[in-house]
């Protein structure tokens, strides 16, 4: 009985201990981490079940006690533990990474065991770090990456705060900005919104719209160079947040947009020039009066021009030497009455109308608010909103003085592109006049007419193989093929003409096509290929307001529509499709292929054949195929030289 009551005390004694030892083992197998202890020799004392499973799991071995490295590993992986038992029996707990044959990575942790004050063993804790170290190299990479396209990218990229200092840019960046270097353009530029920007209170509106939706791009704008030259450009900017939801700064890319823009907008007053001429034949052969004329011509100043009126005045020989106002259009409410002109060298003749008459030569007033020649006139030409005016002498008019004055409503620099167009507008004028009274000048006037419109055409299209430099002559190349296989389809002069026209600027759309996309060197990715489709729509739209005597518009935009309706803009099928764009999509098939592109070497003329007489009837039109193929195989047809 005592030595009962005395086991059952001593069960009690332990019970703590025991408890504590299985929670602890219970918890060593429950983890997936390496655990292992080994005694002062290296040989293994303890180890869990993670450690088991992962050498037979990789190594197709089984731990046991007394086991040591060598036994497990191959000497040079083996020799790795001992100095690191040692290091930590010498000098404490220490870690250290180990990489398993498979690829995997450990961290493992070293620890001394210490009993009685005596150290008699190592405790090991191997951690697999895998995911932690490829994270830390996917990092790396991408860091790396970013530094690469960060430092190499032909786009400016930047980094600026709020307030506009910089806090980095690349060399492309600081290159367009005027500046030698990154680093110099980081210590001047501290407040790009008056330096970078040309207009501060467009990067305020910008800075909102950025703040309130997180990013945004602008249209085309003028920016500042360190020189103070300007230029065109486009920029995208993103807002980067702390954890607090402040923001950090502004990550941002600038596109230089000054050639496309520039060719933009002489395109524009090319394609508005020819707007005007065009008008203008309509009118001299509809009208019956010279009255009615000179109306139509101010009216076209005004409405196709962008003028607030325009007024034409005859030259009295008389003592007085008044100009008589013979027609006007536009917002004119009783101002030729009130400014009763002369063109006489007084006070009251030294408008713009007056010395226009005098001299023969078109005058101009930039500002009339602070010009000293309308101080007689600017009250009333305030009242109705003009700013400024410029005076056409009626061109290849004998016998009699006149001019056209049209008023524009805001200050102007009248540049080159303006001048051209009113010098073409005195010569319409003259023509006009002299084409009623004359009826041989009338012939003579649209023959001169045509020849403007299609020197006109001709500079569009020059415009346009500026932006494409690898279709140089193309577009000319189609419409003399062209005229050639139309001539043999028996279309008369006149469509051959129109024709021809509509072949010369066929791709004028590309004007809108990112010059990049036209001269990728390679193949083009599915939205590029959608994006450069765009360009007959884009050249139907540019042309379609203009009046030509033919369908040059639509010949245009189904250029690439083809006869089993998988063509593009529109899909249109067999005769839904203009005869001459039929036509104009074989020349254009032949040319392409024959010729040399920058993702492709020219395939030439015999394979150009066969594409389009293999898809005859399918995709190209038969008989415009045939009369292709035979000026080519029986004619000797070839395509004209630059």
């Amino acid at each position: 009985m005592v030595k009962e009551r005395a086991s059952r005390e001593k069960s009690r004694e332990n019970q703590p201990q025991d408890y504590a030892a299985a929670h602890l083992a219970a918890l060593l197998e429950s983890t997936q981490d390496l655990i292992w202890s080994v005694d002062l020799n290296h040989r293994l004392v303890t180890f869990n079940k993670g450690l088991s499973d992962a050498f037979a799991r990789r190594y197709d071995a089984n731990m046991a006690a007394g086991i040591t490295p060598r036994d497990l590993l191959l000497p040079e992986n083996a020799a790795v533990f001992p100095p690191l038992y040692e290091k930590a029996l010498r000098e404490g707990p220490c870690s250290a990474e180990y990489r398993l044959s498979d690829g995997f990575y450990l961290e493992l942790t070293f620890n001394p065991i210490i009993q009685d004050g005596q150290k008699v063993g190592v405790s090991v804790f191997g951690k697999d770090v895998t995911e932690q170290k490829s994270a830390k190299e996917a990092l790396r990479r991408t860091a790396e990456q970013y530094l690469e396209i960060f430092e190499f990218a032909p786009e400016a990229i930047f980094r600026i705060t709020e307030e506009g200092k910089t806090l980095a840019i690349n060399p492309a960046g600081a290159k367009l900005l005027g500046y030698d270097s990154p680093g110099e353009a980081i210590s001047v530029l501290d407040d790009w919104s008056h330096q970078v920007w040309f207009d501060p209170a467009e990067r305020a509106a910008f800075i909102e719209v950025l703040e309130q939706q997180g990013e945004t791009r602008s249209a085309a704008r003028q920016f500042r160079r360190k020189d103070g030259t300007l230029f065109w450009g486009i920029l995208s900017e993103r807002k980067i947040c702390g954890p607090d939801g402040k923001t950090l700064y502004y990550q941002g890319f600038m596109e230089d947009v000054t050639e496309q823009k520039t060719l933009g907008v002489d395109l524009s007053a090319k394609v508005r020039e020819l707007h005007v001429l065009s008008e203008m034949n309509e009118a001299l052969l509809h009208a019956k009066t010279e009255e009615e004329l000179l109306t139509e011509y101010c009216r076209i100043v005004v409405e196709v021009g962008g003028y607030r009126m325009a007024w034409v005045g005859f030259a009295e020989e008389g003592p007085e030497k008044r100009i008589l106002p013979v027609a006007y259009y536009g917002h004119e409410d009783g101002y030729l009455k009130v400014a009763n002109r002369t063109w006489a060298d007084t006070e009251r003749g030294q408008g713009a109308a007056a010395r226009c008459i005098r001299t023969g030569e078109i005058t101009v007033v930039r500002d009339f608010a602070a010009d000293p020649t309308t101080a007689v006139w600017r009250e009333e030409g305030a009242k109705r909103g003009y700013m400024s005016c410029i005076a056409i002498p009626f061109r290849q008019f004998e016998g009699e003085k006149a001019c056209l004055t049209a008023y524009g409503v805001r200050v102007s620099r009248w540049t080159d592109a303006e001048r051209r167009l009113m010098n073409q507008v005195g010569s319409a004028l003259g023509f006009g006049i002299s084409t009623l009274r004359t009826a041989l000048a009338k012939a003579h006037y649209q023959e001169s007419l045509s020849v403007s419109l299609e020197q006109t055409i001709q500079v569009i299209a020059e415009t346009v193989e500026k932006r494409d430099p690898y279709t140089a002559g193309h577009q000319r190349r189609v419409a003399d093929l062209c005229a050639a296989i139309a001539g043999k389809l028996g279309l008369s002069s006149e469509r051959m003409q129109g024709l021809r026209l509509a072949a010369g600027i066929h791709d004028l759309g590309k004007i809108g096509i990112p010059s990049e996309i036209l001269a990728k060197p390679g193949s083009l990715t599915e939205n590029q290929y959608n994006l450069l489709k765009e360009h007959a729509q884009l050249g139907y739209e540019i042309v379609k307001n203009v009046q030509f005597p033919w369908p040059i518009a639509q010949m245009i935009l189904q250029h690439h529509e083809r006869l089993d309706g998988s063509g593009y803009p529109q899909g249109l099928k067999a005769d839904e499709i203009f005869l001459e764009s039929r036509i104009l999509a074989v020349a254009d098939v032949v040319e392409a292929m024959s010729s040399h592109r920058p993702y492709r070497p020219a395939r030439g003329i015999k394979v150009a054949l066969d594409e389009v007489l293999s898809k005859s009837g399918t995709l190209y039109d038969s008989e415009a195929v045939q009369a292709c193929v035979n000026l080519f195989r029986r004619e000797g047809y070839q395509f004209p030289r630059q």
